[in-house]
């Protein structure tokens, strides 16, 4: 057969590439070309990725959102204290609610109260959902 015979033509020193096998098939040529494809996305992704960044950190809302999650993260049990968060965000109340209530209808976070022993009001917690 004919394609048995020119498999047996491969000596044991090409068995990692048979590119004479793959010369006679024609896919040594699909082959290059969806290497160069390969080659274009990559370039192009890394091209894009400084735009994006720099697209994303323009939006403090997003940014704040991220910020916030990040110190709920970290914090033990994954929940903090309404004036403990608030003071390690280092930003306004007014800030601090939409960021708050864009992620409790998002449903990223769980907002709590908690009577406090005494007379005073209820603090407010906030967890991670």
């Amino acid at each position: 057969m004919e394609s048995g015979k020119k498999f047996m033509r491969i000596s044991e020193g090409d068995v990692g590439c048979p590119t004479s096998f793959l010369r006679t098939r024609g896919l040594r040529r699909k082959r290059s070309i969806a290497e160069r494809v390969g080659y274009f996305v990559i370039r192009q992704i890394q091209r894009m990725l400084p735009k994006v960044e720099k697209h994303s950190s323009g939006n403090s809302i997003h940014d704040g959102d991220l910020k916030f999650l990040q110190k709920l993260r970290e914090a033990p049990g994954q929940e903090l204290g309404h004036s403990v968060l608030l003071k390690r965000m280092k930003m306004n109340s007014v800030e601090f609610q939409e960021i708050v209530s864009a992620l409790e209808k998002r449903g990223e976070i769980i907002v709590r109260s908690r009577s406090s022993t005494g007379s005073g009001r209820p603090g407010r917690y906030y967890r991670l959902a």
